[in-house]
């Protein structure tokens, strides 16, 4: 049995726990039906409690689902060589979204100004000619 199947499994049990379709059914203990005193009345505590707790493992067994049925989907970025940019020209810095001036070429990095004071290292896929 797969991880899914068991998860359906473990949603639809819990589903038919909740779903008491006669209301009145919830809350009848040892014939009393509306307020409780003693006994009843923490048993009808628990009752809720154990009800919200229901629910609560309920909505974590649909979001694993839905991560099963609908897997993230994750690409990996290109490594471009730094050696592709020259100094002094002009590209765009994907993850800042600005115009950079390339200063330095390095083994692994490109050195970029932003503007006339700050400058940074970063990774040659993060620019764009």
């Amino acid at each position: 049995m797969s991880k899914l199947e068991r998860l359906e499994k473990r949603r639809d049990k819990i589903k038919s726990l909740l779903n008491v379709k006669n209301e009145f059914s919830k809350h009848f203990y040892g014939g009393m039906v509306g307020f409780k005193n003693g006994s009843g009345r923490k048993k009808w505590g628990d009752s809720i409690g154990k009800e919200l707790d229901l629910i609560r493992e309920l909505k974590e067994v649909e979001e694993k689902i839905n991560r099963i049925l609908n897997p993230l989907k994750r690409s990996v970025s290109k490594y471009v060589e730094p050696s592709t940019f020259e100094v002094g020209q002009k590209v765009k810095h994907l993850g800042a979204g600005l115009i950079v001036e390339v200063l330095k070429i390095n083994k692994k990095t490109v050195t970029v100004k932003y503007s006339e004071q700050f400058k940074e290292n970063v990774k040659a896929n993060l620019l764009k000619k």
